[in-house]
């Protein structure tokens, strides 16, 4: 009994009674309010109607009406789906061919395509199942009677009745192969986290072993020391890539080169986060335990646990600031899709802007603490008051 009571009062006293109830509470709260969309609406998709016509434009104003759905855009000539894909703008695309009216009136059956970018099977789901309900709604509201009524035949009142076909084909990750997902994100959130650790532990350990006073009279020594981090950091995610390819039979389309650029900032951007996020903490143990406030958040916006399109809008929104975002953008977009550089320029420039600004809190900090060390420098040179009129009067 003496050691329950000792135990009992050992929870009172401290913080662990509130951990132990403050930490589900949160927990629950969180990811409640993360899965609280249990399903994708309005997702992206682009339409290409060949046809132009008074039907296609009545079947595209019904696609639009579904919840599922949000018609981003429309073209009215033949295009390659893949150019439609590489940067994520949509999920899908809906194709449209010419005489699509004219079957209908004729009773011949219409294949339309839907081109399913299936790199986040989750987010296809929904598009399909719209794209399905519309068409089956379509395709039952004449009736066989009427259609023969008016002097078709069976076979073609049958055709008429289902006059539109959905052809639906999944692109570069047809299967949902564990690889381009699951792995994909393990690893990702293993690099980010080793990365967190050691750009975290740079200044931290620069004050521990006294030499960030001297440090401080080179601003940019102080810019300079992520770099081999960042330099072989990029090199490990590239082989891993390649390893990922050559063993595991990933899908990797794209130029080596192109996904090179993006995997150097995204790297450089997220040393430099950890940096200036620890750049007060005093011993490079404790520094660690601070990105943990970046890892997180990252983790849960970067649609590593769960796609984007199925947070709540302010968290979409709060994850367009997050920089695995963007990488894993890369990955999809350059890596499983074979898309260019040259097809990301909002991406690139939103990396870029977080790490001109990531430049400016760094060097506001070595101003702040050169600022500091002058004025105590200072005040230890300039003698007391009254050790300077004892001198006077001597």
């Amino acid at each position: 009994m003496r050691s329950l009571a000792n135990e009992w009062f050992e929870i009172v006293k401290g913080k662990t009674i509130w951990t132990i109830f403050l930490v589900p509470l949160i927990v629950a709260v969180l990811f409640g309010y993360l899965f609280s969309n249990n399903q994708i609406n309005e997702t992206h998709l682009a339409i290409i109607d060949e046809d132009n016509s008074a039907y296609s434009r009545q079947l595209i104003n019904n696609l639009d009406a579904s919840q599922y759905i949000q018609v981003d855009q429309v073209f009215h000539s033949a295009m390659d789906p893949n150019m439609l894909f590489y940067n994520e703008k949509y999920a899908a695309v809906l194709y449209m061919p010419l005489g699509l009216e004219q079957n209908r009136y004729t009773g011949k059956q219409t294949n339309i395509g839907l081109v399913l970018d299936n790199t986040i099977p989750t987010v296809t789901t929904f598009v399909r199942q719209g794209v399905q309900e519309v068409f089956t709604t379509e395709n039952t509201q004449n009736g066989i009677g009427k259609l023969k009524a008016m002097g078709l035949s069976d076979e073609a009142a049958v055709a008429t009745q289902s006059g539109l076909a959905l052809q639906q084909r999944s692109l570069y990750n047809p299967n949902s192969e564990f690889i381009m997902i699951s792995v994909i994100g393990f690893m990702t959130t293993l690099i980010v986290s080793f990365m967190l650790k050691n750009g975290s532990a740079i200044i931290p350990r620069l004050r521990s072993e006294g030499l960030w006073e001297e440090e401080l009279s080179r601003p940019l020594g102080i810019l300079a020391r992520p770099l081999p981090y960042i330099m072989f950091t990029t090199a490990s995610i590239l082989l891993a890539m390649g390893l990922l390819k050559q063993v595991g039979g990933m899908r990797f389309a794209g130029s080596p080169m192109d996904f090179l650029i993006p995997t150097f900032l995204f790297t450089s951007v997220t040393y430099y986060l950890a940096m200036a996020v620890t750049w007060t903490v005093s011993n490079p143990d404790k520094a660690f335990g601070r990105t943990l406030f970046i890892l997180i958040p990252s983790s849960l916006l970067s649609g590593l646990l769960i796609p984007v399109p199925m947070l709540p809008a302010i968290l979409q929104t709060l994850s367009k600031f997050v920089p695995i975002n963007y990488y894993l953008k890369f990955v999809r977009g350059i890596g499983f899709r074979g898309g260019s550089l040259s097809y990301f320029p909002q991406e690139m420039g939103m990396l870029l802007l977080m790490q001109a600004f990531l430049f400016v809190i760094i060097g506001l900090l070595i101003w702040r603490d050169k600022r500091r060390l002058a004025q105590q420098t200072a005040k230890v040179e300039s003698p007391t008051p009254a050790l300077s009129k004892g001198i006077s009067t001597v």
